[in-house]
């Protein structure tokens, strides 16, 4: 379900605020959320200035594979060119 803090099938991505101006993360990842085409699942959780969400496409596997990434990573970059999130950067997963 779109919005959900459980994680499930699909790809996992990161997104950290860069800097003060990025606002809260909760009001971040809603947008992210809202953002999402219609279908998509979405699992999201917030640690601190960062948020990882798990996307899944429809028809998605649940295998993560790559095609899965590359459509997750594509959606990605296209709502970080969202205005309200201009402050707010895709990054690498925390080791």
């Amino acid at each position: 379900m779109a919005g959900s803090e459980e994680a499930g099938p699909g790809h996992e991505v990161w997104v950290a605020a860069a800097g003060e101006a990025a606002g809260a993360a909760a009001t971040a990842a809603i947008r992210l959320v809202g953002l999402l085409p219609a279908g998509w699942a979405c699992g999201q959780r917030i640690e601190g200035r960062r948020i990882v969400l798990r996307v899944a496409p429809p028809g998605n596997d649940g295998a993560g594979t790559a095609q899965t990434a590359q459509t997750v990573e594509r959606w990605l970059a296209g709502a970080l060119e969202d205005r309200a999130l201009a402050h707010w950067r895709a990054v690498p997963p925390e080791a």
